[in-house]
């Protein structure tokens, strides 16, 4: 257990600043051992998830919103294209998204006939 004050945590050389840095009572800091993780400015500000998929899920519905980073941090395999929807579209709305690569590279398998990634309206 911790009870301090945290102004920012980096990772892989990524600075992130979290929303609240002196909560009150203690803390446990805990081994993250998902393969995909996302940090958030607001909203749900920290997630763990097993695949790509399921973390764009829930940026497309809206659980992590602001400016959000993705970690993958194990290698897994995804079985249908995922789908960003562009900010704005139903509850997504974010500022900006960056997919890092965690503990060393990554591989992401899939055997599909189109891309791993497609972005819905980033023509607009």
């Amino acid at each position: 257990m911790i009870d301090a004050q945290c102004n920012s945590v980096t990772i892989d050389g990524n600075t992130e600043v979290p929303d609240k840095q002196s909560p009150a009572g203690s803390r446990t800091i805990k081994t993250v051992t998902a393969a995909v993780f996302v940090y958030a400015t607001e909203c749900t500000d920290f997630a763990t998830y097993n695949k790509l998929s399921e973390a764009v899920a829930a940026i497309n519905n809206g659980t992590h919103k602001g400016n959000i980073s993705i970690y993958i941090n194990g290698d897994f395999t995804e079985t249908a294209t995922v789908t960003l929807n562009c900010s704005g579209s139903g509850a997504s709305s974010y500022t900006g998204i960056a997919i890092y690569p965690f503990n060393g590279n990554r591989v992401i398998s899939c055997s599909l006939a189109d891309a791993l990634l497609a972005f819905n309206g980033a023509e607009q």
